[in-house]
């Protein structure tokens, strides 16, 4: 599928490339809807995928605008609201939003504070980054 490509292209480091086979795919260009939901609810890996090769190539917007998409209390996104928080957070900290990225820090150590035993060094950097942003 194209999404399972691009995600290769993405391992390989190559960005450029994923963001093209992307953009091939409508959804990953949408956000959500009026009511909060994707009209593309199935293609939401392909979405935090194209966050991730923006982010790559430092298209900081866009790729902030689509981890954002992610905070929607939408089902079918559940599994990439952590995720999306913690990468914004990374991005607000390199911006030098330092109150925004520790909210953020702060809010990923909270929703995956019982997180599995191997998620938990990312909890303890969150929280860690949120108190010395602080």
């Amino acid at each position: 599928s194209t999404g399972a490509y691009a995600h290769a292209l993405l391992l390989e480091g190559k960005a450029h490339d994923a963001l093209e086979r992307l953009r091939a795919i409508p959804s990953a260009r949408h956000g959500m809807d009026l009511l909060g939901y994707s009209p593309f609810p199935g293609l939401r890996h392909e979405r935090f995928l194209r966050a991730e090769a923006a982010r790559a190539v430092d298209r900081i917007a866009d790729a902030e605008a689509l981890y954002s998409s992610f905070a929607e209390h939408s089902p079918f996104g559940r599994v990439y609201i952590v995720p999306s928080l913690l990468r914004r957070a990374e991005l607000a900290e390199r911006a030098g939003r330092r109150a925004d990225a520790a909210r953020q820090y702060a809010l990923v150590a909270e929703l995956w504070s019982d997180a599995d035993p191997e998620l938990q060094p990312i909890v303890v950097r969150a929280r860690d980054r949120a108190m010395q942003l602080r």
